[in-house]
Formats: C-alpha cells, structure tokens, sequence
C-alpha cells in the first residue's frame, strides 16, 4: 500500500470515529469537538500518515508536530469538520486529494483587501487591471473570508462583516512561496531591503495609481490639475485612508490572520428626531457621482497602463520605483513628515550628487511646471519656501517652530511631489510607448536630469545637431579626414 493511500484509509478511520463522537454528544460546540477528536489515538495515526506524504522542500519539518498543526489548520478550513459536525461524512478521497495537492505546492495564490475609507462610489467594482476597488455584499464577504468557519474555529479571527460590507475595499493578487510556519529565515536575515509602507508589497504595488491620482475633496475645494496650486494656510490635505488589510490565503495549511481591529475605522453617528444615536456610517470626503466614478476608473486605468510601460525597465529605472514608494508614505504620513517624504520623493526623481542640489531642484521644478518665464520665477519661489521648510527641519534648526508650517504647505508639497512623479512616470511610458521593440537605447536618469537643464533652445539645437551628425558619430572616419578618396561626397 501506498503512502498516499495509507493516508486516505487513515482519513476515513478519524471521520468515522467523528461521526461516532457527533453521535454520543451532539451539542458539543464545534472547536471543543474538533480539540477533542486531536487529542485521539486516531488523529495521532492520521498525522503519521501525513508525515510520509510527498511534499515541497518548504514543507520538510525538521521540528515534531509541525505535520500536526497544518493538518488541524486544514481539517478546519477545508469544511471536514464542520462537515463531521453537521452529522455528514466528508468524500475522503476528493479531501485526501486536496491535502496532498497543498503540500506539493511551491507557490500559493493570496487575495489582499484593503477598506479604502472617505470615498464613496457610484458602483460597486472599478478595475484598473490588474487591480480593482470593490465592494462586497455580506454573503461575498463571508465566502471569501471563510467566516463562519472562522466564527467556530478561529473566534479572534471573526470579521465583522456587517461593518464591512459599508466600504470599498482595494484588491490586489499575488503569488507568493510556501514558507514553512516554522522558517525563522527572516528573523536571521541580515540584508535589510528598503520599507515604504506596512503593506505587502502587491499592494502596496496596487496603490500607486491611487496615490498618483488628484484627490480633491468636498471640504476644501482645490481645481484639480497637473500643476501645483497656490495653497491656503488652512488647506489641509485629505487623502483616502487604508486602516488595514485582510489577507486571504488559498492554502488551508495554516491558520487564518486575525481578525483587523475595525473600532480604528472612521464612522460618523446617525441621530433620530429626539437626537438619539441610532446607527452609524462610514465618513466620507470624496462623493463619486456615475460621471465622477467613470472619470476616476479611466485615470486609474492610463496611470496603472503607465506604470505598466516602465515596469519593462524597471532595473534601469529603479529611481522611479524609490519614488514612487516615498510618495506612497507620504500619502499614509500624517502631519510634518508628509512635507519630509513628499521632498524625498522629489529628489528621488530631480536631485543628484552635485554641487547646488537646492538650485538644479528649483531651476528643474521650474522647467516642469512653468509655461513662462513668470510662471517659472513663481515656482521656484514657492518650491524654495517649502525645501527651506526642510532643510529646517532635518538639520535641527532651533529658531524653525511649528507655526511656521502650516496645512497648506503639506497641501503644496504633495502637489509639487505628485506632480514631478505622474511627469516623470507619464514621459518615462511615452518613451516606450514609442520604443515598443527596445529598439532605441533606453535613457537613464542621468540623460532625463541632462536633458532637463538644457534651455527649449538647447533642446532643438541639440536634437537637430544628432539628427545631422555623421553616422558613428562622434568616432573618426577616414572619410571625415580624406574626403571624396574615402568616399567623402562633397570632393575634395
């Protein structure tokens, strides 16, 4: 007999001493039912069963009892059970089946939802593939955390799905390997890898279109635009807000996440007529009508196609990824460090080593924004006033004290930081857009930074002299030298 099929036999002898169990004290509630069969004999023997199956490098345990904690975790989750506990036998053979395809996988498909709070949609899904914001009925919600069987077996799991059912959510896929529940490589890892948010990276992934999109809220009405706008001081910034995320694991050999503290969720009261508190909703600063809606998944839709488009490059255009990640915590940064990270954003894209960094960063800001020598001057000024703000404040300047900043400066930072990003992002994509071969040499920050410090008539004199230049150039040919005896057509 084989491994696989000592497990299966094992399998039906555990179901059938469950159903017998079910029998003798029906009203035992499920988890105390499910800790009383993994304490028999029976479930010792199923779990050496277990141990022989075939399975990744991943899944080798070099510790006792690590077979014995993913075949509970799977017993709960797969339904076998709750199936038991409901008085049904379970078809051993499709379940002995399923856990012997989880201990082959390499990789496992993981589901990230993150409630966006403040927005309010016209429509339950908008997608900018390959992401989306959607929102879920109760009954979805509960499929796809797997509630009720978290409810009886993981009770600090639970979600609260009638709270949740309330919002969108942002949802973003990855594939990620199998790692053992006892792999302590991460503790013991000494390279230390760069940290822009708390969020798995594919979703952290999925919420640069989010924070490269021009959120202008219902409070302080700002027009929305590519160009940084003249704050007020009270122009506080408002952004949509991630609480938390619920992560969704297809492998059933573990443990579900805990359950997120949902009380951290903003929720405005409902009053009846004599003013007393009835119920409660989600606050909202972003109120997308069906024109509205349509308008936010189309940008959402060209800034995830940008991205995309120099993803392909993303070695050679590593800057833009550092970027994009500081802009990322400037967006989830509350108060003063918004300023900070949303400067370090800047940079990412427009400084460099060199002597004058805080001119070249305004002469470049200028050249970006400006249309005209007057508006070139107002920006550099406004741009001027905000790094001095940080320079301040990461050299320790005693005499800088916090009136001096005000909301509206936080508000301006993130226009010129979201500004310079969504350009860079928007011309790097145009390059390959028209480059779709790679035909082209790809060019580096160094040729985007070269290229910006040259004046509009720079510009043409430059492109019109390569247009013009002789093939090879700028290396010698012997034609250069000796004219039409080395096939040089303008004689001698």
């Amino acid at each position: 007999m084989d491994e696989s099929q000592s497990f299966e036999n094992a399998l039906e002898s555990f179901c059938t001493l469950g159903l017998e169990a079910v029998r003798t004290n029906p009203s035992k509630p499920a988890a105390e039912f499910a800790d009383a069969l993994e304490s028999t004999a029976t479930f010792g023997a199923l779990t050496r069963a277990a141990s022989t199956l075939e399975r990744t490098e991943a899944l080798r345990h070099g510790l006792s009892g690590a077979d014995r904690f993913e075949l509970a975790a799977f017993l709960r989750r797969s339904g076998v059970y709750s199936c038991l506990h409901a008085g049904e036998f379970p078809k051993t053979m499709e379940v002995s089946a399923r856990f012997q395809a989880l201990l082959l996988q390499s990789h496992v498909n993981v589901t990230y939802m993150a409630p966006v709070e403040l927005i309010q949609l016209a429509r339950d899904r908008v997608e900018f593939e390959p992401f989306a914001i959607r929102q879920f009925s109760q009954s979805e919600l509960a499929a796809l955390t797997q509630n009720e069987i978290r409810k009886a077996f993981y009770p600090w799991a639970a979600v609260n799905l009638e709270l949740l059912e309330d919002y969108w959510f942002l949802v973003a896929t990855d594939t990620i390997p199998v790692r053992s529940a006892f792999d302590l490589g991460g503790v013991f890892e000494t390279h230390v890898g760069p940290l822009y948010t708390s969020h798995p990276p594919a979703l952290e992934k999925a919420l640069y279109p989010l924070v490269l999109h021009d959120w202008v809220d219902q409070f302080h009405p700002v027009n929305p635009g590519a160009r940084p706008a003249k704050r007020e001081p009270h122009d506080a910034p408002i952004y949509p807000h991630i609480p938390f995320v619920l992560t969704l694991s297809e492998s059933w050999l573990e443990a579900p996440k805990r359950a997120p503290a949902t009380e951290e969720l903003a929720r405005d009261p409902q009053y009846d007529d004599e003013g007393e508190e009835t119920s409660n909703r989600p606050c909202y600063a972003f109120y997308f009508d069906e024109a509205a809606t349509n308008k936010l998944e189309d940008d959402l839709r060209q800034l995830a196609t940008r991205l995309r488009l120099i993803e392909r490059h993303q070695p050679a255009w590593r800057f833009m990824y550092t970027a994009l990640g500081f802009l990322t915590k400037a967006f989830e940064t509350k108060g003063v460090e918004q300023l900070l990270w949303h400067i370090t954003a800047i940079e990412a894209i427009l400084g460099q080593e060199e002597a004058g960094l805080t001119n070249a960063l305004k002469r470049r800001i200028a050249e970006i924004f400006g249309r005209s020598a007057k508006e070139k001057k107002s920006f550099k000024k406004q741009f001027d006033d905000l790094y001095r703000f940080r320079s301040d404040l990461v050299h320790g300047n005693s005499e800088l004290d916090d009136q001096k900043i005000m909301k509206g400066h936080l508000a301006e930072s993130r226009d010129f930081a979201r500004g310079v990003v969504a350009w860079a992002t928007g011309f790097l994509a145009h390059l390959v857009k028209h480059n779709p071969m790679d035909t082209q040499p790809i060019p580096t920050r160094e040729n985007l930074l070269l290229m910006l410090d040259m004046d509009a008539g720079e510009r043409s004199a430059i492109a019109s002299l390569l247009q013009n230049a002789p093939q090879g150039f700028p290396a010698m040919e012997d034609w250069l030298i000796y004219g039409e005896s080395a096939g040089f057509p303008w004689g001698k």
